[in-house]
């Protein structure tokens, strides 16, 4: 899932759906979206009282009809996303204007939504791996950081080392792991595991 997408899901499940909000709280986020859509697109928010309350009322009834699923930062977040570029041509901030950005945005949402259904319902299959191929992540994993420590790094020995080295006959139990490192480099020994 693309970056986009992950966006969108994310912001779908940030915060409380319309349908879940009382009239008061709609009225509220309203008020509060006209300011930041009109920031991010520029339309014109008109210095009347009369129009607002109107377009507030029209928009909440708007929301509550078409819209219900959605929460407000998703609302906000479809403006910046698809809003920015579309013309007013001089006309102050009305629903049509509004209404075409967020069914654009929804069309989309609808179909990464769908896309989210497939991965819940169908998750992709887990591969569990057999002893033998976590020991060979194993000897992967410590000739990696044997490699690394002959390149001068300092690190603490990996936990899964030691039990691989000793699985192997590498080192004897109850012997220093890092105490088989600092030999190793001692004698200059280029592989803990070649790869076969």
């Amino acid at each position: 899932m693309d970056e986009n997408n992950f966006l969108v899901i994310k912001k779908k499940y940030e915060s409380k759906q319309i349908k879940d909000m009382s009239d008061a709280e709609l009225l509220t986020e309203v008020s509060k979206a006209f300011q930041r859509i009109h920031v991010i697109t520029g339309w014109n928010l008109p210095d009347d009282n009369e129009y607002i309350k109107i377009l507030s009322e029209e928009f909440c009834l708007k929301l509550k009809e078409d819209f219900y699923m959605m929460n407000f930062p998703e609302i906000v977040y479809a403006f910046r996303k698809n809003g920015i570029g579309i013309k007013d041509w001089g006309k102050n901030m009305n629903l049509d204007l509004i209404c075409n950005v967020l069914g654009d945005y929804c069309v989309e949402r609808t179909r990464i939504s769908f896309e989210e259904e497939k991965i819940i319902l169908n998750p992709p299959a887990v591969k569990i791996n057999t002893q033998d191929e976590l020991d060979n992540i194993h000897r992967k994993w410590t000739e990696e950081f044997y490699q690394r420590i002959r390149s001068g790094k300092i690190e603490m020995v990996p936990a899964f080392t030691e039990d691989i080295l000793i699985k192997d006959g590498l080192l004897e139990k109850g012997h220093s792991v890092s105490a088989f490192f600092v030999k190793s480099l001692n004698e200059q020994r280029e592989n803990i595991y070649k790869k076969s």
